[in-house]
């Protein structure tokens, strides 16, 4: 059996449905949102190895939410629609998606394309920065020299975006748009703050460290990042 969880965004109910009693018969896990935000939110979790996408969606575009998932994680996505043209086509690979999956859905195509991205998950387990910090890939923890940093989900997540866009500045609206889709982060101090609470946690001065400020543009962590 597989351990693997499948995020299906999709907005009709019947087809996630489908989609649910299907991948749970190839013995994969599922977590179905309904929208484009809620997918956004979802895509963060540590336990989603994979995404199905529709572009169809109710609130945001499918081709936004790849967009913005792709400022925060490799996750593969396939992407499922209706609207096979060729501008669409063109827009989901730009962004980096895996697979363009036209609707109907072929099942037995899906069940291959699905076991292919999964059975190529880049395996890595660590990611190992400068000043002693590493990510654990598997469960999204920060350590410091062997010492675990306990940071707040907020902090976390604000972190392995920066990490995932290193030496690329990720502004504070972004920051805002990527961690908080519902808006209940309304101001830009609120990720200056987070900012604050991170550096001093990994003990990292506002000057000469690899958590840089760029003025009125945003922040960006500047490291060599080995994998092992």
């Amino acid at each position: 059996m597989h351990q693997e969880t499948v995020l299906i965004v999709e907005d009709s109910a019947n087809l996630v449905f489908t989609l649910e009693s299907f991948l749970r018969s190839i013995g994969y896990k599922t977590i179905p949102v309904y929208n484009g935000n809620s997918g956004l939110q979802k895509a963060q979790l540590k336990e989603v190895s994979l995404i199905l996408l529709d572009i169809g969606l109710p609130d945001i575009s499918g081709l936004e939410v790849l967009k913005k998932v792709r400022t925060f994680t490799d996750k593969p996505v396939i992407v499922i629609s209706t609207d096979y043209s060729l501008e669409n086509k063109i827009s989901a690979f730009t962004d980096k998606a895996n697979i363009f999956h036209e609707k109907p859905i072929n099942f037995e195509l899906l069940k291959a394309q699905v076991d292919s991205l999964i059975s190529n998950i880049d395996n890595t387990k660590n990611l190992i920065l400068q000043n002693g910090i590493k990510i654990d890939t598997r469960t999204n923890t920060v350590s410091q020299n062997g010492k675990i940093i306990k940071f707040t989900r907020k902090e976390s997540a604000l972190f392995n975006l920066l990490v995932r866009n290193n030496k690329k500045i990720v502004s504070r609206k972004t920051a805002i748009q990527v961690l908080d889709p519902f808006g209940r982060i309304n101001n830009e101090n609120s990720i200056d703050a987070t900012i604050c609470r991170i550096r001093k946690k990994l003990h990292l001065s506002p000057k000469n460290s690899i958590l840089k400020t760029i003025n009125g543009k945003g922040y960006c962590i500047e490291s060599k990042i080995f994998k092992n």
